[in-house]
């Protein structure tokens, strides 16, 4: 929300205190612990780095994982803050290896967290060991919401009482082989099993372990037997040493476990990212990328849905599983994440009861959409693979926004071309017959009674030869234009080959003295015959125009599998081979010589295009390999179509 006031609320550099004053390389760290009390560090923290005008560091070094960490941790990234989470042994140390590394010369902590190790405070060892910041501990809230109590669920028990049962399992053998097995050693075999339960089920199973074996090996093995007292002294400082080592043995047990537990989820968030950049990379449009990232959420916590802004609001574009629908109060959550720009629902701050988790979606610097899934919980691991899922959809996002954009401005830019070129063939290829058609109407009009008969007759043939010539152009460009518009409809009918090309050589002045050649098994194709005698007839024009007058040209159709090869061949001037790719592109025109050949450029690109309506192919080839090497090379313009 902005504020009202123009004035800046903060105190000039100027006027704080000496010892506040920092430069722009100084940090303030909120260490954040698992307490009631995290949320209120970062606010505090925030409101000193706001006043300080410098960073804001929120650190979280793991020793599990707790949904009021997260929260906090959110809060920080609200707030403008950075946030990092470390792995460590020694907590203290862990903060002051970062804080000397990364310039920190303020930290705030509460008091709940101010115990990290039973005797020790951390604020204690944090002030000892350094002295180049300063401290800042919050005092408790005043009213402290108490903590939800947690179900006891069978699950939460059954290390406990597997511990129980293999340690009276151990102590019924041990006892039963007593004469056999030393006093001494069943402490050994009470240790190993104090390491084993602590390492499967972590520290509190360990410990526990521990007493209970501490109170089995005194009562069953050490004299006198079957009472808790010890009367050998060695006896006693052996207790106390199998004590102190089980103890020791379940704590770091535990605390290996845990740390191997946190890094397995690191090492699975990683892999997870991986998984995100790959198909995200592969993703070809909007909707790719839309539905990757929900099927991803899925499969992390799930469910999934991905809702982007549209100019109603937040709309549903993917949903995993397909039936998924959100409730009032979780549209409500993610219209807020939306308009805010904050995470909301489950594990943050904001609407934490919503059973689902919102992140918002960027591109171009904005709000564009939002990202759900529907955890259970939300241990940190998990927080930061979401995000990071978060991150990874909104560049992709972005990145197919761009693309289209620029496919819709190279459609704009290929279509402009195409009229520039449309008009260009107008101007030149309209303009001789145009030219001779107006002559020749000013010759008659002027001159009509004066002039003989033949020569009247000489320019109403060419006044009708260049009309003839101008529709052919118009017929192209049309033909063309339907082509671009999508709009040919097919009619895939069986046709006989020699009638049609007999037809279409009918239409090409110049080519009535083409030879054809049909194979008993290419009689018959499956066309849309006036598509396929157009194609021909282009072909045909085309090697008319091409071939000197006289020369021969044939019309041959064979059978290869299921389909017909119908090829028109020529021995004309040829295609150069660096144009051979582009003979079928509309509006190109080979040159020849010092010459480019008259016409608009379409003929063989409309064939091409009716070709491949009638589920067919057309390919060109220059030189022909059957005419001498001393001749014209000539060139074969193949269509192949399915049998019928």
């Amino acid at each position: 929300m902005e504020n009202p006031c123009p004035e800046d609320p903060r105190p000039a550099p100027e006027t704080l205190p000496a010892s506040l004053r920092m430069n722009g390389a100084e940090r303030v760290l909120a260490l954040v612990g698992p307490d009631d009390s995290a949320q209120n560090v970062v606010r505090h923290a925030a409101q000193l780095a706001d006043a300080l005008r410098t960073p804001l560091v929120a650190l979280h070094v793991e020793h599990g994982d707790d949904a009021r960490v997260q929260a906090a941790l959110d809060l920080a990234l609200q707030l403008g803050g950075t946030v990092v989470s470390l792995t460590a042994r020694d907590m203290a140390r862990a903060v002051l290896d970062y804080a000397a590394a990364n310039t920190v010369t303020h930290i705030v902590m509460g008091r709940v967290q101010a115990r990290w190790w039973p005797g020790r405070k951390l604020s204690k060892a944090l002030t000892r060991q350094a002295t180049a910041f300063s401290l800042h501990l919050l005092p408790l809230p005043a009213a402290t919401p108490p903590r939800p109590a947690t179900p006891l669920h069978q699950d939460v028990w059954e290390p406990y009482l597997l511990a129980s049962l293999l340690l009276c399992g151990v102590t019924l053998i041990g006892y039963a082989a007593q004469a056999y097995i030393p006093q001494e050693a069943m402490g050994l075999v009470f240790t190993g099993l104090i390491a084993a339960m602590a390492s499967r089920s972590g520290r509190n199973a360990g410990l526990f372990t521990a007493g209970l074996g501490f109170l089995l090996w005194n009562f069953f093995f050490l004299p006198p037997v079957e009472t808790f007292s010890v009367s050998d002294p060695r006896n006693v400082a052996a207790l106390l040493v199998f004590l102190l080592v089980g103890l020791l043995t379940g704590q770091l047990a535990g605390r290996v476990q845990q740390e191997a537990a946190t890094a397995g989820a690191r090492v699975e968030a990683l892999r997870r990212i991986s998984a995100f950049s790959q198909r995200f990379s592969r993703a070809a449009t909007l909707s790719d990328v839309l539905r990757g990232a929900a099927e991803e959420a899925a499969s992390v916590t799930g469910a999934g849905i991905v809702l982007m802004l549209s100019g109603t609001g937040l709309e549903p574009e993917a949903c995993i599983p397909e039936a998924t629908m959100l409730d009032e109060v979780a549209e409500a959550a993610a219209e807020w994440c939306a308009s805010h720009d904050v995470e909301t629902g489950t594990g943050t701050s904001t609407l934490a009861s919503v059973g689902w988790r919102f992140l918002p979606l960027h591109a171009n610097g904005k709000v564009v959409g939002v990202l759900g899934t529907r955890p259970k919980t939300v241990p940190p691991p998990l927080a930061q693979t979401l995000a990071t899922l978060a991150g990874q959809t909104s560049m992709a996002v972005e990145r197919a926004r761009m693309t289209m954009q620029t496919a819709r401005a190279q459609a704009q830019e290929d279509s402009q071309k195409l009229r520039n070129a449309l008009l260009s063939s107008l101007s030149h290829d309209l303009r001789t017959p145009l030219t001779a058609i107006r002559g020749a109407a000013e010759t008659l009009e002027q001159a009509g009674p004066a002039l003989d008969t033949a020569t009247r007759a000489d320019l109403l043939a060419s006044i009708s030869q260049n009309t003839a010539l101008m529709t052919k152009f118009l017929a192209n460009i049309m033909d063309m234009a339907r082509v671009e518009a999508g709009s040919i409809t097919v009619k895939r009918e069986r046709l006989r080959l020699d009638a049609l090309i007999e037809a279409a050589i009918a239409r090409v002045q110049g080519a009535e003295y083409t030879s054809v050649n049909i194979a008993p098994d290419a009689s018959h194709a499956l066309a849309d015959p006036t598509l396929l005698e157009q194609t021909v007839v282009n072909i045909l024009e085309n090697a008319v125009k091409y071939a000197p007058a006289g020369s021969r040209m044939t019309v041959t159709a064979t059978r290869q599998g299921d389909n017909v090869r119908l090829a028109v061949a020529d021995e004309g001037v040829g295609i150069p081979q660096a144009e051979l790719g582009a003979v079928f592109d509309s509006f190109f025109r080979a040159t020849r010589g010092d010459r480019v050949a008259p016409g608009t450029g379409l003929g063989l690109a409309i064939a091409k295009a009716f070709t491949e309506a009638m589920d067919g192919r057309i390919s060109a080839q220059s030189p022909r390999p059957d005419l001498p090497a001393d001749g014209l090379p000539g060139t074969i313009i193949t269509v192949e179509l399915p049998a019928a």
